[in-house]
């Protein structure tokens, strides 16, 4: 097969630019281009083209440790494929410099070398195969533009233009082409949509398989990973509350002490809370002032769970029978739930529940402490009031840093995550902005903590109701600000697409109101909030089976058994003269075996003109077009003159 010239240049010139190995693309380009100017060939050996096909092995291999050690990324098995054309370029330019142009590949299977003596030679020319190669590892580089697509498209289109069919018009098939390209677009959208659904509910099915509630304990971070973060649009809980107070954050849980990308609140036992009064109501801190409300409806697993509690927390109303527990760092814990908790939450933001500040508070680790110093002077965060430094702390990030959820920039001098995020990437999720704040308002002399919980965003006409999803997760940084512990939130605004309104995620959330209102339900009962509700339900149950009992059926309407003879099918053929001849022939003695073909019967017997009416027979018995007038008149005058010679040769013996 003949094909195409500079093909093999062309993809690799294109595998070079997208996998940035363009220095090495160039002298691989050069090695197979030399060969239309050099005219040197080998026929080489079986033995031979074994050891090129071991040595590209042998590079492969190489390649593959040398990224297990030194690249150490979650993205091995692509900068793999990123290298398959170096891999087997000793075959490719064993095949530009043979005298065959096509190799043998027996040599470059295991399977096959073992059959070698009982096999042929089987040579195929290896330069389409090796074209694919350089296309896949380009497209290992995941640089999703439209130039990459249609790249892939003009060079396919070159790769096919040899081999086109002929007899049809260029126009006509560049108009298919064209038209292949389009459907294939489409389709790689598809697919990209259809792996981003997949990936979307295996999240929220491994959300629904674990537990969503934070650690008190400690928290792990994705500071310092490389990727993606990926998100889920579960809805974990729902909140009431009025326009004013939104943007809302509701903490889960409060930590002092950061190491290694990990945020630990050490010796931070849970005492029991206890009701005062009411057995409903629960008074977190002695206040007699006033301060605004919010109700929160959300479904517990496993009994136990903590509650989302906006920071200044006085009061909350509606836990009843349930065993309440709360730390020093205002994390609150509720065991023995029944599955749904709705609760009204009192909270003044002037006012703080958690303990005062303490060592921890103000704690830096070593790994960060010199980069952390160096921005706090730069700011002169320790010369200048507290309520100063957090509006140059805040402006520090929202002038110089962007929120992003995409974490593929490299460390390559080994820095801490918090060292390269604030001097080289400048670019993070919240973790990373709520991890350097509170670094950085300890460097400047000011307590802070680190805070884990959701910001309440989403309003939802269809229910009323604030909702809450998985992907609402956010981290900030707490500060103690005269006296009080407030919230110091830096992360820059999210600039968001507007979400798809697509079908897959209505579904979702309509079965998710669905579990939620049936939960719901229930509850109200148990509170017994609704009570005449099943004094209502009982009415269409009773409805239902006086109509189950005595409406007569109707009576199912009874389909004649007897069929239309028009409906019968037909078999074309059975009136044929030829049976006319088997009869006649069985009663002279020349029977036709049950086992024999008319056929083979006829070549028997060897009657004159008989071969001819048996072909006349089969196509009137199952050609579907049939035979013509003509030809049925030939055909009775065939038998008739057939049956005539059998009786007048019977005759004469």
């Amino acid at each position: 097969m003949k094909t195409p010239p500079f093909l093999i240049s062309a993809s690799l010139l294109f595998w070079g630019l997208q996998t940035k190995l363009f220095l090495i693309a160039i002298p691989i380009v050069l090695a197979i281009e030399s060969a239309k100017i050099i005219n040197l060939r080998w026929d080489f050996s079986y033995l031979e083209l074994k050891r090129i096909s071991d040595i590209c092995t042998i590079i492969f291999i190489g390649t593959l440790v040398w990224h297990i050690f030194s690249a150490r990324s979650t993205h091995l098995i692509y900068l793999v494929i990123e290298c398959l054309p170096v891999s087997f370029f000793p075959l490719i330019l064993a095949q530009c410099y043979s005298s065959k142009n096509e190799l043998d590949i027996r040599a470059m299977s295991l399977i096959l070398r073992k059959q070698e003596k009982e096999r042929t030679p089987l040579y195929m020319n290896l330069t389409y195969p090796y074209f694919s190669l350089c296309v896949l590892s380009a497209t290992a580089a995941n640089n999703r533009t439209n130039i990459l697509y249609i790249t892939i498209f003009l060079l396919s289109c070159f790769a096919l233009f040899s081999i086109r069919p002929k007899r049809y018009s260029i126009l006509l098939w560049i108009l298919i082409l064209i038209f292949g390209g389009l459907i294939g677009y489409i389709g790689s959208i598809g697919l990209n949509r259809f792996q981003l659904f997949l990936e979307q509910k295996s999240l929220e099915w491994f959300y629904d398989t674990e537990n969503t509630d934070a650690d008190p304990y400690q928290n792990i971070t994705a500071i310092g990973e490389i990727g993606t973060l990926k998100q889920s649009d579960k809805i974990l809980f729902r909140v009431e509350a009025k326009d004013e107070d939104i943007p809302l954050l509701l903490r889960e849980a409060s930590y002092t002490i950061y190491k290694f990308s990990r945020w630990f609140s050490k010796n931070d036992n849970f005492i029991n809370l206890f009701p005062e009064g009411n057995i409903i109501k629960w008074d977190l801190l002695s206040f007699k002032g006033s301060g605004k409300k919010i109700k929160i409806s959300s479904l517990i697993k496993n009994g136990k769970g903590i509650l989302k509690l906006p920071l200044g927390v006085f009061k909350i109303d509606g836990l009843s029978d349930l065993k309440i527990s709360k730390n020093s760092l205002g994390t609150v814990k509720v065991e023995e739930v029944p599955g749904l908790i709705k609760y009204d939450v009192w909270f003044n933001p002037e006012i703080s529940n958690d303990s005062p500040p303490d060592k921890n508070d103000l704690f830096i680790p070593e790994q960060e402490k010199a980069v952390v110093h160096e921005i706090a002077n730069k700011l002169s965060l320790n010369s200048i009031p507290t309520d100063e430094a957090m509006k140059r702390i805040r402006l520090f990030f929202l002038h110089n840093f962007s929120y992003s959820l995409n974490l593929n920039s490299k460390n390559e001098n080994e820095n801490s995550p918090i060292e390269f995020f604030l001097k080289k990437s400048k670019s993070g999720h919240c973790e990373y902005f709520a991890t350097a704040t509170v670094l950085l308002l300890r460097a400047g002399g000011i307590p802070a903590r680190y805070s884990t919980g959701f910001m309440v965003t989403e309003f939802s006409v269809w229910e009323n109701k604030f909702l809450v999803r998985k992907r609402d997760a956010h981290a900030w940084s707490i500060a103690y600000v005269n006296g009080v512990w407030v919230n110091f939130d830096t992360t820059p605004p999210i600039i968001e697409s507007s979400k798809e309104n697509n079908i897959s995620q209505f579904m979702s959330d309509l079965w998710e109101w669905v579990v939620f209102s049936i939960s719901n339900l229930r509850w109200q009962i148990a509170a017994n909030k609704n009570k005449d509700f099943l004094k209502w339900l009982i009415f269409p149950l009773i409805i239902i089976l006086i109509f189950r009992l005595y409406i007569p059926k109707k009576s199912k309407r009874t389909v004649s058994k007897e069929i239309s003879s028009s409906f019968l099918p037909i078999y074309t053929g059975k009136d044929s003269c030829f049976y006319e001849i088997e009869l006649l022939l069985n009663d002279l003695g020349y029977k036709r075996n049950n086992w024999e073909t008319f056929s083979n019967w006829v070549h028997r017997i060897n009657v004159p003109n008989l071969q001819e009416i048996l072909k006349i027979h089969y196509r009137y018995r199952f050609d579907p077009i049939g035979i013509s007038q003509e030809e049925k008149t030939k055909f009775h005058l065939l038998v008739k003159e057939c049956k005539l010679n059998i009786f007048s040769y019977y005759k004469r013996l």
